[in-house]
């Protein structure tokens, strides 16, 4: 018995639609797993996103200051990182800060390391074992003034801004920056979102 074969044209065919749909899917999520900060690279920020600015000093204080030490925490901040755990950190003394905002560790004459809010908790978190093991940053919450302050859940960085542009914005340029900052100058914060969302 003479069996007919009918030959299907692959642009009409609906299988090899569908067979071509299946492999472009699966050629996108290999693509997120190998790179798993994407989805924060194509994240595109409203020109209305707040902006929180900390300072981070060159160099640690002696071990036994009685205060915050923002070069010790950031480096404890940063190991976290670099081991799969999330970056925590303090909102300023309003607590307005939102998911999906952005947090600026600002190191001056070098760059701005800026971040994206993934989680925002409330200040009992800072003593959460589970959450927190970095010892200078979690001792804070006893202090008086950090006890109020939510909990910043933190994204991989999403985009380094050279000390070069960073002038260009023209806030906080020159002089020293006095605590974690909103950027409240509303020109400069909207150039910062354009140029993040340009760059990353």
């Amino acid at each position: 018995m003479q069996k007919h074969f009918i030959r299907c044209d692959p642009k009409k065919c609906i299988c090899f639609k569908k067979i071509e749909l299946v492999v472009r899917l699966k050629q996108t999520f290999q693509s997120q797993r190998r790179n798993p900060q994407m989805q924060d690279m194509q994240y595109v920020f409203p020109l209305d996103t707040n902006i929180l600015i900390t300072p981070v000093a060159r160099v640690a204080k002696p071990k036994n200051y009685p205060g915050t030490d923002s070069h010790r925490d950031y480096n404890e901040q940063n190991t976290r990182r670099l081991c799969g755990q999330s970056m925590c950190w303090d909102d300023n003394q309003q607590n307005h800060t939102k998911p999906n905002d952005i947090v600026g560790f600002r190191k001056k004459d070098n760059c701005v390391e800026l971040h994206r809010v993934e989680a925002v908790h409330d200040p009992s978190h800072h003593v959460s074992i589970d959450s927190f093991s970095a010892r200078s940053w979690s001792s804070n919450a006893f202090r008086k003034d950090q006890s109020r302050r939510n909990v910043l859940i933190l994204s991989s960085t999403i985009c380094v801004v050279p000390w070069c542009e960073w002038v260009k914005f023209g806030w906080h340029v020159s002089g020293p920056l006095l605590g974690t900052q909103r950027v409240a100058n509303e020109q400069s914060r909207v150039q910062m979102i354009q140029y993040i969302n340009a760059v990353s």
